[in-house]
């Protein structure tokens, strides 16, 4: 097998300088770089970057795949919106680690699974059943275009959705970087129904779906919002920055100026969720903080092997009922047939001879389909004695076709 790696990085936040890709083009005279992208690819040879360094430095996402299984993808965040101590219940060294640097906080998933790409027909959260391992990924297998289904994961971190950080702690819990005795960190609501970037994200890192369900059981249902809900959410918006102090406003306002806006408008949001949450009703505060008791990684991993032999199951039940339902089709055809040929069953003695005269291979293959025509209508009418009798003078009538005779025995023998 040839080797094949994938590095992709990205700025969102700010572009890059011209000084600072001139630095990252000496590392590489191949990759293309734009002053928001680096991509290169390796058939020989490895990358002489370092990136976590350049994640610290240069990019807010980083997405590695190679074609022995490893695949990592790297999320920078603003330390402002997502803190090391927030994240720290979720992490599961070697699988999902953090760090800081510069005031940011850079986020590290870690696939090594080598037995091929998941499944990228399966759609999380809304009924997986017929889902397995799959070697052709949806993306591409140079990777080519994951990276960018991947980046709004940064704008639901900063929104304060932790799904992308449980979906980390079960890469850590699928890959035995957890302990089986070790309980699981909050369970965010709506596990059953991913975003379409965080179903890219299990499907990229190679999560076993079947451990997504087990964790989505104990997963509340997220608050759904519609049109007359999103224009009232607008509106309090609004009405909500209207009540800030005027230095908060003209804070944000300077440093959207200066090309935070990224920064600032997760900043707003993420506050506007918070006064949102405050203004709940006290049920739908009491719902929320009603916490499942926590289960430990060993009872999820148990779970999901009860859940993955439930589906196979449930996929043996659907692929019985369809063979039975095809068979019976075949059956239903095969009677109408051999209704028309009952009529003319003396004339197909006669073309078994023909071909056979031939000596014509596909013309010996035609007398065959005749011969098991009509054996099934002796049998229909219970005389399979007379067809038995007919069919050995039959034989011995072509003691010198060596090759027809081989296909009678394997049609009637097998």
């Amino acid at each position: 097998m040839s080797e094949y790696q994938y590095y992709e990085f990205v700025a969102v936040d700010r572009p890059l300088t011209k000084e600072e890709r001139a630095t990252l083009r000496s590392f590489s005279t191949r990759a293309r770089i734009t002053p928001t992208r680096f991509v290169n690819e390796y058939h020989w040879g490895n990358f002489k970057g370092h990136p976590e360094k350049w994640m610290e430095t240069y990019f807010d996402a980083h997405l590695y795949l190679a074609n022995w299984g490893t695949r990592n993808l790297y999320l920078r965040m603003p330390t402002s919106l997502l803190d090391l101590e927030a994240v720290s219940g979720y992490l599961a060294e070697g699988g999902f680690e953090a760090w800081e640097a510069k005031g940011k906080l850079i986020l590290s998933f870690i696939s090594e699974n080598e037995n091929g790409g998941y499944d990228d027909d399966s759609d999380y959260g809304e009924g997986q059943d017929d889902i397995g391992f799959d070697e052709d990924d949806e993306g591409g297998a140079d990777g080519s275009g994951r990276l960018a289904a991947l980046l709004s994961l940064r704008t639901e971190l900063a929104e304060g959705d932790v799904r992308p950080l449980y979906l980390g702690w079960l890469l850590g819990v699928f890959c035995g970087c957890v302990d089986e005795g070790d309980p699981e960190p909050p369970v965010p609501s709506g596990l059953g129904d991913l975003t379409g970037a965080q179903a890219e994200l299990a499907r990229f890192l190679k999560i076993d779906s079947d451990l997504i369900d087990a964790a989505a059981e104990k997963s509340p249902r997220r608050r759904s919002t519609d049109g007359k809900r999103g224009a009232e959410d607008a509106a309090g918006l609004r009405a909500w920055l209207a009540g800030l102090p005027d230095e908060q406003r003209v804070a944000w306002l300077a440093r959207t100026s200066e090309g935070e806006s990224a920064e600032v408008g997760a900043e707003i949001r993420r506050g506007w969720l918070e006064e949102s949450k405050a203004r709940r009703p006290i049920s739908e505060k009491i719902n929320a903080g009603a916490e499942p008791d926590r289960r430990t990684a060993g009872e999820l991993l148990r779970r999901m092997e009860t859940l993955a032999e439930e589906r196979k199951a449930r996929a043996a039940e659907k692929a019985a009922r369809e063979k039975a339902l095809r068979d019976h089709e075949a059956a239903v055809l095969r009677e109408r047939y051999l209704n028309f040929q009952a009529l003319r069953e003396p004339e197909l003695w006669t073309e078994v001879h023909e071909h056979a005269a031939s000596k014509l291979p596909k013309r010996y293959d035609a007398a065959i389909r005749l011969l098991v025509d009509l054996r099934d209508l002796a049998c229909r009418r219970n005389d399979s004695a007379a067809f038995s009798a007919r069919l050995g003078a039959f034989r011995e009538s072509q003691v010198r076709r060596p090759s027809l005779l081989a296909r009678i025995d394997k049609a009637f023998n097998a």
